[in-house]
């Protein structure tokens, strides 16, 4: 379990000098203070520490550098070059380290990592694999945060993070290594056990392209997801930009209404042409029977009615006679008399006629599976007319759509016309991005399938040889293993992806007060925030502030929940701000039990509730006040609460 022991802050922003000593066990520690006074800061000298990233509000410049201006204002009038140094000291388990970064003006910044050996701080070279193990990087937003980044957790473009982080918290990313070191250590088993065999070895080659074809086309269908994300962002960015001019507001709200139509009646559509595509192709084979057995009907009908189909006593008549030796006059005949030949000519004819008799008995049974594919017909009829008259509401949508963005583009307002324009381009590159998804969909399948095709013909054409024997047995041992691998990481990705799912909707219902309102929260395989509103078909895409912090709330305790990293201390920066005064009141009460083996460091305005929370639910050597340095004009002092 990793606990702080301490932090002391020198020069950094409104810092001239401070140092907390909290105490190392799980709960919570509050500081609390006016606003401007460095909440912020205090997390970004956390940050700046660690990472050498100053990532939260009041800080830099969104295009400086991290290093420049972190010198406190005060510091500076007396000393231009002091030295700025933030210093954390945790524990983990039996060991004890401290993580140091100092910098002057005008140089590079110095990060060190230190071991308490006895009673003396031993330097520790690589500090960065120490601080990796302990406080990753890549891991920083899911236990340093600011409160108003939990509101905007659910924007547009999130779903990259949030799988990345999952991926990362849930060791998945650790496993997806694994798996690639073992698919180069395979190609070279495929190489040993087709030595020797030019056509093995030829469909290896074959095989290994195909599958590194895949693997690309993963990755490049992976980008452009993400690309797609960000357009989106970019998109509703525009489009919050656009509810400035009230001119066009109905226009605006009017064309709103035609995306979430236009996007419920395209799901309408898939589900139709799934269907369709799945009669097609499944019950196929059955249309080519129907058509056959037609034939084969109207053949055995023709039959019947033109009396070609004799009844069997004819033929038993025959064989009768000949049987006796009698003429059909009734005369005895010999074996080799002439009619008896005339006899065996005339069953030769009929014979095989009479067992066609049997046929007339199989009309029936053809004629009840020929009424029963007429209901294939029927559907398959229904749904492409039900298709067809989706599309033709889909295209009136369309059309208005664009009589709508024409009356926008030609706007004499040269920013909303800007706007129409951009957001023309970026529906055009979704559109295109979406198409390339699916291409590269039909790509990695087309593959897939030539690649299981070639695995079959190599493994039997390594039955046919006995060289390589061992080659071959380690090979198929690695192609196992790797099968194996690549099914657990889908199944624990799955099962990660569920358990997210169940424990923020979870969390979130403790959270949100008006919990009947929200039927089901999920995330769907690529990440996307599905949440059903009760009594509402199409999912919630818009989230006030309170409800999109409470998500995001609930997301990282999940998270928490899944992390091999639930014990590392949490540092809040505002995180009631906002809220509404139930929410709020639901929060404080299961603040303390928010992640109950970890410490949690809030950092939040004095007001009301947190006074009142303060006074009934926290100890007395957990609170901290921030407030103005009376003696320097710029900075900021930390002192115990209940001094």
């Amino acid at each position: 379990m990793i606990q702080v022991k301490r932090i002391y802050i020198k020069n950094f922003k409104r810092f001239r000098e401070v140092e907390i000593k909290p105490e190392a066990k799980p709960g919570l520690f509050i500081f609390i203070g006016k606003s401007y006074l460095g909440k912020s800061n205090f997390l970004n000298a956390i940050c700046w520490c660690l990472y050498e990233e100053t990532p939260f509000k009041q800080s830099i410049e969104e295009d400086s550098s991290p290093n420049d201006d972190i010198l406190n204002v005060d510091v500076a009038k007396e000393k231009e070059f002091a030295e700025v140094i933030v210093e954390i000291h945790v524990s983990d388990n039996n060991n004890e380290y401290k993580f140091v970064r100092s910098i002057i003006k005008t140089q590079d910044s110095k990060f060190n990592v230190y071991r308490l050996s006895g009673s003396d701080w031993k330097l520790v070279p690589n500090p960065e694999i120490i601080r990796e193990m302990l406080l990753p990087k890549s891991l920083r937003k899911y236990f340093i945060f600011a409160g108003e980044n939990l509101e905007r957790l659910y924007s547009a473009g999130f779903e990259k993070e949030l799988r990345e982080g999952v991926q990362k918290v849930s060791d998945i990313v650790v496993l997806d290594r694994a798996i690639d070191h073992l698919y180069s250590v395979l190609i070279e088993a495929r190489r040993d056990a087709g030595r020797d065999n030019p056509e093995i070895d030829s469909m290896i080659n074959i095989k290994e392209k195909l599958d590194l074809e895949i693997i690309e086309a993963k990755k490049k269908q992976e980008k452009i997801k993400d690309e797609v994300n960000d357009l989106k962002k970019i998109r509703i960015e525009y489009k919050e930009e656009q509810k400035k001019y009230e001119k066009y507001k109905n226009l605006f709200e009017r064309r709103d209404w035609i995306d979430r139509e236009t996007t419920k009646i395209e799901s309408m559509e898939d589900k139709i042409r799934n269907r369709i595509n799945y009669l097609l192709t499944e019950k196929t084979p059955f249309v080519y029977l129907r058509k056959a057995l037609e034939e084969l009907h109207s053949h055995i009908s023709h039959e019947e009615k033109t009396g070609k189909l004799p009844p069997d006593i004819e033929a038993d008549f025959i064989k009768e006679l000949i049987k006796n030796g009698i003429c059909i006059c009734g005369r005895k005949i010999s074996k080799s008399d002439k009619s008896t030949d005339i006899l065996n000519k005339l069953l030769l004819e009929y014979e095989p006629a009479s067992h066609r008799v049997s046929l007339l008995e199989d009309k029936y049974i053809i004629s009840s599976i020929i009424r029963d594919q007429s209901e294939l017909k029927k559907e398959l009829l229904n749904l492409i007319g039900e298709r067809g008259g989706i599309v033709a509401e889909k295209n009136d949508l369309d059309r208005e759509k664009k009589e709508i963005q024409e009356k926008l583009k030609n706007s004499n307002f040269t920013q909303v016309s800007n706007i129409e324009k951009a957001l023309e381009d970026l529906e055009n590159k979704i559109e295109d991005h979406s198409l390339r998804i699916g291409y590269l969909e039909e790509q990695i399948n087309r593959n897939k399938n030539q690649s299981n095709e070639l695995d079959d013909k190599i493994k039997k054409a390594e039955v046919m040889t006995k060289k390589n024997e061992k080659a071959i047995k380690i090979r198929n041992f690695l192609e196992d293993l790797y099968k194996s691998l690549v099914y657990v990481r889908e199944r624990i990705t799955d099962r990660v992806r569920r358990a997210l799912s169940f424990n923020t909707e979870k969390y979130f219902r403790e959270l949100f007060w008006d919990q009947e309102e929200f039927e089901k929260i999920e995330f769907t395989e690529d990440y996307g925030l599905n949440v059903k509103e009760r009594g509402i078909d199409r999912p919630k895409t818009e989230f006030s502030m309170g409800e999109g912090k409470v998500l995001g709330l609930a997301t990282m305790r999940a998270i928490a929940e899944i992390s091999g990293f639930s014990e590392v201390p949490i540092f809040f920066d505002a995180p009631l701000s906002n809220l509404g005064a139930e929410i709020k009141d639901n929060f404080l009460k299961i603040m303390p039990d928010l992640a109950p083996n970890k410490q949690i460091f809030i950092f939040s305005l004095d007001d009301n509730e947190m006074l009142e929370f303060i006074k009934t639910s926290i100890p007395k050597n957990r609170v901290y006040k921030l407030k103005k340095d009376p003696k320097n004009k710029h900075s900021t002092i930390i002192e115990k609460y209940y001094a």
